[in-house]
């Protein structure tokens, strides 16, 4: 991999433990920190410079959680450029927790929050509902809402991640950016004549 800089020339180099991994990208960590990471675009799947900029002009960059060791977005923070100047990944807020999808066991979930009870899962049903509010409160619409993009912390408070495939329109420059990914939603099943619903 080339040599991976922040739009000020400073080099930015990945860790050596890798944080997740997907289709399009995989998430390091940042040598030398423990409050950042990087998400590292392969080949071909970098979303254009130009909204990652507009992206981390946006104000929930700057949102804070519900309790001061928590964000409610791990919210792209800059663009990270390779010699050519082309965006290779970007730099994250790093933070810990589980997805919501490992939570659905009713069986682990003590192994993942300090209180597993109902009323912990309806608190975080709640701050998931509350964060999309407030998202949609500033225009920005989330397409891959999925439990595997919600990561829960002991406390239970939530954090969005994969933030950078959001739908949003820049304020500075009206231009309109969409929802590079989107969750296909599950058809339900039909009802036959006479079947209760």
């Amino acid at each position: 991999m080339s040599q991976l800089r922040l739009p000020n020339g400073r080099a930015v180099r990945p860790g050596a433990e890798e944080l997740g991994s997907g289709l399009r990208s995989t998430v390091r960590t940042i040598a030398d920190t423990d409050v950042a990471c990087m998400k590292i675009y392969f080949e071909g799947h970098a979303p254009a410079q130009e909204r990652i900029q507009a992206l981390c002009a946006l104000p929930p960059g700057g949102w804070t959680g519900d309790r001061a060791d928590h964000l409610h977005v791990a919210w792209p923070r800059a663009p990270l450029v390779d010699e050519t100047g082309a965006t290779r990944a970007v730099v994250l807020p790093r933070v810990s927790g589980v997805t919501v999808h490992r939570l659905l066991d009713p069986e682990r979930r003590a192994e993942f929050l300090a209180e597993p009870t109902w009323r912990t899962n309806l608190a975080i049903a709640e701050r998931i509902a509350r964060l999309v509010q407030m998202l949609h409160g500033v225009s920005v619409i989330v397409g891959d809402l999925t439990p595997n993009n919600m990561l829960v912390n002991r406390g239970g408070y939530v954090t969005l991640i994969d933030c950078d495939t959001v739908q949003f329109t820049d304020p500075r420059t009206g231009t309109f950016f969409p929802s590079s990914e989107v969750t296909p939603s599950t058809p339900r099943p039909r009802c036959s004549p006479g079947t209760p619903r």
